[in-house]
């Protein structure tokens, strides 16, 4: 029963982390749905557990999510934010997070990068691009570039770098 469980927190997660806002104005519709597909067929264990072989383990992933996006709207930072938000539930997730040993990732998971990231790491790191361009245009290059400023502000504030989301999520950043 517990595997039972396990298997339906994972589906309710997969179907509860992307909300409609969180991908709209992509491009198409499908997006949302693609992405829970993807989600609850991730075999949650199998996740690497050290930075290369993650970082190796999301391009995957990235790559897999953008072939079943249609067509007119396959965005890297679309599909890399969709994927990073539900690793982030699923980490949060009290029953993935001792089921799959989960702990261990959250000091290498990404910021769900966003207008709203963009704009809270400007202020601290005005280096970083210097207008958020959006999602859909939002390069592997330019995401590297705010994982490694939101690394570097998360390890100032002493958090992971997945958890300056609860900071910049909806709020407009002020100096």
């Amino acid at each position: 029963m517990r595997r039972d469980f396990t298997k339906q927190m994972q589906s309710y997660v997969a179907e509860t982390c992307v909300g409609a806002t969180a991908i709209r104005n992509q491009g198409g519709s499908g997006l949302i749905d693609a992405a829970r597909g993807l989600f609850k067929e991730i075999r949650l264990s199998r996740i690497p557990r050290s930075e290369k072989p993650l970082t190796a383990w999301l391009d995957r992933h990235t790559a897999e999510l953008l072939s079943r996006f249609p067509k007119k709207a396959c965005y890297f930072g679309t599909a890399r934010k969709a994927l990073n938000l539900f690793l982030r539930s699923a980490a949060y997730n009290v029953y993935l997070a001792k089921d799959f040993n989960l702990q261990p990732l959250l000091p290498l998971l990404e910021l769900p990068v966003d207008s709203y990231a963009a704009k809270h790491l400007l202020i601290h790191y005005p280096e970083i691009a210097k207008r958020w361009v959006g999602l859909k245009a939002l390069t592997e290059e330019a995401h590297a570039h705010y994982q490694r400023a939101a690394l570097e502000l998360a390890k100032e504030w002493d958090i992971h770098r997945v958890d300056l989301d609860a900071f910049f999520y909806r709020e407009e950043p002020t100096q």
